[in-house]
């Protein structure tokens, strides 16, 4: 639903960032052929990009050799990219996602998207993470973007001050009624106090 209505979601803006990327739209991904052909692609070493308690946290380890493969292979990233809820529910139902090891990464940043509301404060956006990961991986040798890093985040920060100046000002169209709340004013949903917002595993 979210990739047919939202045209700001920022798995499309990474992926249409991301020359060597590819974007597919569902929940249950196994019986998918083109996600099947993907998965099995030799040339690289499938990893899913999610936590876990045996997840390999890319922020802490210091060589390539710590990496699934050992850097031998290029990594494929799969990042899952949904509303939170979603997510989880993508994880939970594609079978073929939990046996693939996982990685994440650890960092004080917070979400600067802002037109959206997070559950927790170390909640980032599938755009954030992917930045983050690729500065990780760049510090490990093993990513060499042809184009500086920091250009997603820029195109990022532009389409969300874009949205703000939209939602403020009366005289230009936009989908909202009213401008942004500030992030601090808002309240959290009570729903994710006692709900985990990860799929850890049945």
């Amino acid at each position: 639903m979210e990739f047919k209505k939202e045209r700001t979601g920022t798995g499309r803006i990474t992926h249409m960032s991301l020359p060597n990327s590819a974007f597919i739209d569902g929940i249950n991904f196994d019986e998918d052929s083109r996600w099947v052909k993907e998965l099995n692609n030799p040339d690289y070493i499938p990893v899913v990009l999610y936590p876990g308690p045996e997840a390999i946290n890319l922020s802490e380890i210091q060589t390539k050799d710590e990496l699934p493969g050992k850097g031998e292979k290029p990594l494929q990233i799969i990042a899952i990219d949904g509303t939170w809820p979603c997510a989880k529910k993508m994880m939970k139902m594609s079978k073929s996602l939990h046996d693939l090891p996982r990685v994440s990464f650890s960092t004080t940043r917070k979400s600067e998207f802002v037109i959206k509301q997070q559950p927790d404060e170390l909640c980032l956006s599938t755009l954030e993470s992917i930045h983050q990961v690729l500065i990780e991986l760049k510090r490990l040798g093993v990513e060499a973007p042809e184009t500086p890093i920091n250009n997603l985040t820029d195109l990022f920060k532009q389409m969300v001050d874009l949205q703000l100046k939209i939602a403020s000002d009366p005289n230009l169209q936009g989908y909202r009624k009213k401008n942004y709340s500030a992030p601090k004013d808002r309240k959290k949903s009570k729903k994710w106090e006692t709900r985990s917002l990860f799929y850890l595993g049945e």
